[in-house]
């Protein structure tokens, strides 16, 4: 049985968006996720990427991974009890601007989430619907695929992979650029909502996020792609990012735009934090989401710059007399 969040209306995620921020305070996103003690994906990655948009991050934890960026050897299921009592712990605390939403995992907690949205009614719903993983390994139980279905559809904006997006629309694997527009088209014509439509996984110079709305022209982000093994958690990073930007009150576009060209740079400079450790082929290690923060101050391992020495006491000649000089 599905569990409707809200009715919505034609053009109710644009107004969801727009509607997110209407005082100049940071936004607080509550972000609902599966762990990754690598730090890389899941909840350490929406939790870095909400602070570095500019937001306050408000962590739901839904699952307990043991992964990396390579394999997953155990997961450990939050009951749908425990994922209530730390939405409602949050609700009775906290001013609640956005909520993005990723690895629910059970059929069960997708379920919970959907009941409390309902009575929270938040301003704005992100939903990245961590159902199949780019390899094309699933992610929840098959159970649940109808339930993160229904969630979408209820949602103001929603950050398919390619594969997610053909599940949702019952539709082969994107191939081009049109395929992937057309697939997310047909979603957004259905269910009035907005879908970020990513090209990432195509061979092309150049990766392009799409905006996607019912009865508007697309919103095209382009940046050039980058030869770089720092793209662990490239979908969450995204959709934690634009869900705080919109939340900040930034319109669509550049809401995308900032997000988008944040996360270029967040993978071109992912390499120099050198955290994983050298293997052959190389593994996909984290970002640098807080690249831009880094670039400002000095790190511990880089040189320092040249500190001016202290101006020496001044020798007097013999012609000269102390006490002069002006002021």
């Amino acid at each position: 049985m599905h569990t409707s969040v809200r009715p919505l209306s034609p053009g109710a995620s644009t107004s969801g968006a727009q509607r997110a921020s209407h005082r100049n305070t940071v936004p607080c996103v509550v972000t609902i996720a599966g762990t990754d003690p690598t730090g890389g994906a899941g909840s350490a990655a929406d939790i870095k990427s909400i602070h570095a948009a500019g937001g306050y991050a408000l962590p739901v934890t839904t699952a307990v991974l043991a992964q990396n960026s390579s394999r997953v050897t155990h997961i450990e299921h939050m009951s749908a009890a425990v994922v209530r009592a730390q939405l409602d712990a949050i609700a009775e605390h906290a001013r609640i601007d956005a909520v993005k939403i990723g690895m629910l995992g059970t059929a069960e907690n997708v379920q919970a989430v959907a009941e409390w949205l309902s009575e929270a009614r938040p301003q704005l719903i992100v939903v990245d619907p961590v159902m199949i993983s780019s390899s094309g390994t699933a992610l929840i139980a098959p159970e649940a695929f109808p339930e993160v279905a229904a969630l979408c559809a209820a949602a103001d904006v929603i950050t398919p992979n390619a594969l997610e997006l053909a599940e949702l629309t019952d539709s082969s694997h994107a191939e081009t650029h049109i395929d992937v527009c057309n697939q997310a088209r047909a979603w957004t014509e259905r269910h009035g909502n907005v879908v970020i439509a990513k090209t990432g996984h195509l061979d092309s110079e150049q990766t392009t996020n799409y905006w996607i709305e019912s009865g508007a022209e697309p919103i095209a982000i382009h940046t050039q792609r980058v030869e770089s093994s720092a793209t662990q958690g490239t979908g969450c990073t995204l959709a934690s990012a634009l869900t705080t930007r919109l939340a900040a009150g930034d319109a669509p576009a550049r809401a995308l735009a900032w997000a988008s060209d944040w996360l270029h740079h967040a993978i071109s400079h992912g390499e120099r934090l050198d955290v994983t450790l050298g293997q052959d082929p190389p593994v996909s290690g984290p970002m640098d989401h807080f690249h831009h923060v880094r670039a400002a101050m000095p790190q511990p391992h880089m040189p320092q710059p040249q500190v001016p020495q202290p101006h020496l006491p001044l020798q007097l000649g013999s012609g000269a007399r102390k006490g002069g000089g002006s002021r």
